[in-house]
């Protein structure tokens, strides 16, 4: 059983509104997943913007993106976006997918292979 910071039992209404905060992504979350949604239009363009198939559809599903972008951090969510495009997949990722990109980590480039152009 969960315990509050002094120790003592957290009660089942207790438990279950914690649940229910935890389940609701932040406002932050959502804003970066509108701008994460913005990107993924520009990489994917249609074949993105397609795979909603209702207003309804696109909401739920930045919902549920969001409750994941709360857990990574701006860098991992950059890892993310990078890992899509290096994948050289024609089609966007699912959610889990793009969280397995965004906590992998990134191939060093040799020196000799960085180029600023």
């Amino acid at each position: 059983m969960q315990t509050k910071n002094n120790n003592q039992p957290l009660s089942p209404t207790q438990s279950l509104a914690n649940l229910r905060n935890s389940m609701v992504p932040s406002r932050e979350a959502m804003e970066q997943v509108d701008q994460l949604f913005a990107r993924m239009m520009a990489i994917y363009q249609r074949l993105w913007t397609e795979s909603f198939s209702s207003l309804d559809a696109l909401s739920l599903t930045k919902f549920e993106w969001a409750k994941q972008i709360d857990r990574l951090s701006p860098v991992q969510i950059e890892q993310g976006i990078q890992g899509c495009i290096d994948s050289g997949e024609k089609y966007p990722p699912t959610l889990p997918l793009f969280v397995k990109y965004a906590k992998t980590e990134p191939e060093i480039l040799p020196k000799s292979r960085r180029k600023v152009y």
